[in-house]
Formats: structure tokens, sequence, C-alpha cells
């Protein structure tokens, strides 16, 4: 699969995203963050939903105030890494509007002011617990099969899955449970749409077991906890058109895998999801000699 791309877009505006449902994309740009947040807003009768209020960054929540009018009904959140739950004082404090997101939290200190599990109703979606990215991560399936995804499947890159907080055996498994569900358009908390998500994230079909890393994760005794050293070797290859999956646990920092993307860059402790190589790459780890690829 070829990842998606979109223009940089403006910020500190309201942008049109799906019928009822705009979004003020954060300017908190880098490699792991694309473009930078997608803080949504949707509206329901009760009042604007805002999902993900971003990092905490003053011109980010002054965007926010001035195209809601201050009319925050509730904030939701995917998860409490930084880039969602940074904005949430300052919006909360703002507004008045309650704070949603799942318990236990992976934040110390951070308790929302509604509780949410898998399965709970809210703002006329159902959440749904996909652990992984965050042991605390949410997406939320809307009766219409859209499904805000978060951080777990984005359309322009793979998600990453790293300790502490990450965990691959749990992130593989929320994979699995988001393909069997019947959405048909997943919208990420970063980048562009993700349209026909089954087809784009699913894994080879049967017959290609044992030749696939994401089935081989899954044989039996295959370790996939958080900390485990089973990465590729430092300089191994991958022939143009293999397999980029890497479906292993990254371990401490200094011995992170790397991986290649689709165009054949290499981003560090990073999950590529059954995408293909067009260009052959060597994997580096860190501390590794030789030129840095951008990402």
């Amino acid at each position: 699969m070829r990842y998606l791309r979109e223009p940089e877009p403006e910020r500190g505006i309201r942008q049109a995203v799906l019928p009822g449902i705009d979004r003020i994309v954060a300017p908190n740009p880098s490699a792991h963050t694309y473009h930078g947040t997608n803080s949504f807003l949707i509206a329901r009768p009760e009042g604007i939903v805002v999902l993900d209020p971003g990092p905490n960054d003053a011109t980010h929540v002054a965007a926010l105030l001035r195209e809601t009018g201050g009319r925050v009904a509730l904030i939701l959140l995917t998860h409490t890494h930084p880039d969602h739950v940074g904005a949430v004082p300052a919006l909360a404090a703002a507004t008045g509007a309650p704070v949603a997101a799942y318990l236990p939290s992976a934040l110390p200190g951070f308790n929302p002011d509604i509780a949410l599990a898998d399965g709970s109703e809210i703002a006329g979606m159902i959440a749904v617990h996909t652990p992984g990215h965050a042991a605390d991560h949410l997406c939320f399936a809307r009766p219409d099969g859209t499904l805000f995804s978060g951080d777990h499947v984005m359309a322009w890159s793979s998600s990453t899955v790293s300790p502490p907080g990450g965990d691959m055996a749990a992130y593989i498994a929320s994979l699995d449970r988001l393909l069997a569900r019947p959405d048909r358009l997943y919208v990420p908390a970063h980048g562009p749409l993700l349209p026909e998500p089954p087809g784009r994230i699913a894994c080879p079909p049967p017959g290609a077991r044992g030749r696939h890393p994401c089935h081989a994760a899954r044989r039996p005794g295959h370790d996939l906890r958080p900390g485990a050293r089973n990465l590729p070797r430092p300089g191994a290859r991958f022939a143009p058109g293999s397999p980029a999956h890497h479906a292993r646990p990254f371990g401490e920092t200094r011995r992170r895998g790397a991986r290649t993307t689709a165009g054949g860059d290499v981003a560090f402790g990073r999950l590529n999801h059954c995408a293909t190589l067009d260009v052959a790459h060597p994997i580096r780890h860190f501390g590794q000699s030789g030129p840095k690829r951008s990402f």
C-alpha cells in the first residue's frame, strides 16, 4: 500500500472534513504528527464536541475558542499523549466543558470528568478500546460506518508502538479487532481520511503464512512483550517489494529497530503495517554511524 498524503493545511481555521465534522490542525508538525494534530469539531444537538484538543499551544487553544464561539459541550480524547491532551486544561477552563477519556489513564494524575470504557456510548458514538499505541487509546465509532481511529491507524504513516506505554501484542490484537468491524472510513488524528480501511491494513491471505512477518509474529513462542530483543539485525536489507512490516516489539531506545517506509525512508521505532518497499534500504539501530534519512 502507498500512504496517502495531503497538502499542508492552513492553520487556525475551521476546515470541513465530513458533514457535521470539521477540524483545526494544530501547529505541531513533526515526524510523528505529520502536519499536526487534527482537533475535530463534531456538531451535536447539545453543542460542539472537541475530539483531541491537541498540544498545549496558546494559539491553537485560541483558534478552538474562536472557531467554536466558546460553545463547547464536551471535550473527548482518543488517548493522553501530549499532542492530544496538552490543550485540555486551558480549553476546559475557558469553556467549562467536561472531559471524557478512558480510565485507567496512561497519564499519571489525569482524571477525566467522564470515565470511558470499551463499549461506552458518548456523543452518539461507541468507544472502542484499542490499546497498543497507548494503553488508554480509544477509537470512536459512529453509526454511519465512520470510525475516529486516533493514532492507531492513519493514512499518512504507520503508528508508533514504543515503550513504556506501547505494547506490540496489544497493538496487533487491536488491529485484528478493528478489521473485524464493518467501519468503512477511518478519520485519523493526523493526516487525511483513510477510505476502505480493511483493504489497506489487512494482512495478506492465509496462503501467505510463513512468508509474511505479520503472520510470523503470531506464531507460538514469538515474544511480543515490550522490551523483547528480537529486532532485525543491523545492516539488514529488504529487497524491493518485500514486506516492510516488522511485527516485533521495540526494546530499549538504543536498540529500537528502524522501519523502512513505502518510499524507502528510514524512521526509527515505528511500525509499518503490511506495506511494501519500493526501494531497498538498510536498517540501522540507534547509535550506528551513517547518514540519517528524512521522514
